[in-house]
């Protein structure tokens, strides 16, 4: 509740300056902002159409997915472009010379992707019986079906006539050598196969020419000449001075939101390390008027109190000196110390690296791999984990606070 004014303030702002912009646009430049949108969509899907028949041609893909992916596009954009309110005459025959242009092309993808999958199939049982023909125990058999292969393989890079004519004779010579009986159903498909390789390469490629040829900007070239002439006398260099204004408004409204924010972060700080300071000062004062007989209760009241600063669950203090260790210690309720937990926190810090200041702060312990330190800390059901290291002369001391993970109950 207490930033509701200044989120309000703000708002309002927002709202007043939304009002100002929308007051002053064309709205006549945003539809066709929307037109050069959907035309720059229309060529980039078409390119992208053309891309995806020349990766599948190359059998790179193995499905269409993307290929009817790019074709919804860009019929989408066809249909945005058509759909645009306020198409004059001009516009609309320049939209359906262009709509042509991409039934064509369209009616190419679809021939194009019938007669791939027809190739790709028939490339692999192409293969596969080539393989085993080559296993045949009759040298003439092996030879005419590796000369077919070659040609085959010089007609995946060049469907020139030519190169189809050899093709065409090393099927004709393979179809005359007389197979052994275990091997007639092979040459058979393989014939079969590569007749109809023969067939389709030169097709497939005469469609991915005919694709490329087409997709020229021509059409529109003449559409885009036609909307930027209708938004170039529609627009005035008030709407770029008025959008000017209002981006210049809003990055000072920005500025001034994040100033304030700023300054309430220092605010926050400023008040926690007061109240910090306020809790030290009054376990100072403790601690002065404290006697032998309620040290201990004095400097488990000091570790609560600390504990609640920063949001503990479990806090110690251990000291060592040779082999005597005193350690007072304070948890929440119902959050208990595992066994020998803090005792190995004095032995188990220095395995950290504790800086300068002998500090070492792991917001939430979690360990990486079996043999990481951090499985200790976990043994002893710590979630987070701050300590400090001091040393002073031959007694080592820590002082360390503990979070624990949900469910870690006593």
């Amino acid at each position: 509740m207490k930033f509701a004014p200044a989120v309000i303030g703000v708002t309002c702002v927002l709202a007043l300056l939304t009002w100002l912009l929308l007051n002053g646009l064309n709205f006549n430049s945003v539809r066709y902002d929307r037109q050069l949108q959907a035309l720059g969509d229309f060529t980039r899907f078409e390119r992208a159409m053309t891309r995806e028949v020349l990766t599948a041609r190359a059998g790179l893909s193995r499905n269409y997915d993307k290929l009817v992916q790019m074709t919804d596009a860009y019929d989408d954009a066809l249909t945005r472009l058509r759909e645009t309110p306020g198409l004059n005459a001009e516009e609309t025959r320049a939209i359906d010379v262009l709509s042509a242009r991409a039934l064509r092309q369209e009616d190419l993808v679809e021939r194009f992707k019938s007669r791939n999958a027809l190739l790709q199939n028939s490339f692999a049982y192409f293969g596969l019986f080539s393989d085993k023909l080559a296993e045949s125990d009759q040298r003439a058999l092996v030879t005419a079906a590796s000369a077919l292969a070659a040609a085959m393989l010089r007609l995946t890079l060049d469907t020139s006539d030519v190169v189809a004519r050899q093709v065409q004779d090393r099927l004709e010579e393979l179809s005359l050598v007389q197979a052994p009986p275990q091997d007639t159903d092979s040459v058979r498909a393989l014939l079969m196969h590569g007749q109809m390789l023969h067939d389709l390469l030169p097709d497939i490629d005469t469609i991915v020419k005919t694709l490329v040829a087409e997709a020229n900007n021509r059409e529109q070239d003449a559409v885009l000449a036609l909307i930027t002439r209708r938004q170039l006398a529609s627009r005035a260099s008030a709407r770029r001075v008025r959008l000017l204004q209002f981006m210049t408004s809003l990055l000072l409204l920005c500025g001034v939101v994040y100033f304030g924010l700023l300054l309430h972060r220092r605010a926050v700080t400023l008040r926690r390390r007061a109240a910090f300071e306020h809790v030290m000062a009054g376990i100072s004062m403790r601690f002065i008027d404290s006697s032998r007989e309620r040290i201990t209760a004095d400097v488990e009241a000091g570790l609560q109190q600390l504990a609640g600063c920063i949001g503990a669950d479990r806090a110690y203090f251990v000291g060592a000196t040779g082999t005597t260790t005193s350690t007072y210690r304070w948890s929440r309720d119902g959050i208990a110390f595992e066994r020998g937990w803090p005792d190995r926190a004095l032995s188990l810090a220095p395995r950290f690296d504790g800086g300068e200041g002998g500090i070492v702060y792991i917001p939430k312990v979690k360990a990486a791999h079996p043999d990481d330190t951090m499985n200790l800390l976990e043994d002893a059901g710590v979630g987070g984990w701050l300590c400090v290291t001091a040393v002073r002369g031959h007694r080592d001391e820590i002082l360390g606070f503990d979070t624990v993970p949900a469910g870690a109950l006593e």
